[in-house]
């Protein structure tokens, strides 16, 4: 037993350790599987054979194909994430303009608009996750 470390840690970190390498291993065992066999993407048809010269498991081929796959359910949620980022960035973008007309044209309010102003921008930079850094995209 080391020093300062308790037996339950010891004996949960050995077990750790074998987990893992029964892991590789099995991985290894699934490559080796794989090496022998071809390899279809079930939404194209892509085949990656025997044949195939890569450097890496054919499992790993297939995961590679798959995050490029035009025909894969992941290509319409990364086109959609695309499209939600860009809709996103121009949110932010209208909402900090919205801040910089406000806090500009504050000064001629009435204080209780004045108040009301100050409460929208505090919402704003509050969903931009900006607070307390009202003029951090003024430059």
């Amino acid at each position: 037993m080391s020093k300062g470390k308790p037996a339950f840690e010891e004996y949960r970190d050995a077990e750790i350790n074998q987990l893992r390498e029964r892991v590789k291993e099995l991985r290894n065992w699934v490559n080796d599987l794989h090496a022998g066999m071809y390899i279809n993407c079930v939404y194209c048809g892509h085949r990656y054979g025997p044949d195939t010269e890569v450097p890496a498991s054919m499992a790993d081929v297939l995961k590679k194909h798959i995050e490029q796959c035009p025909k894969h359910p992941m290509s319409a949620l990364k086109a959609e994430n695309e499209k939600l980022g860009t809709r996103l960035r121009k949110i932010e973008e209208a909402a900090r303009e919205a801040i910089k007309r406000a806090q500009h044209g504050v000064q001629f309010l009435s204080p209780q608009n004045k108040c009301l102003m100050e409460s929208v921008e505090k919402l704003l930079t509050d969903a931009l996750g900006e607070k307390g850094n009202k003029d951090a995209h003024d430059s």
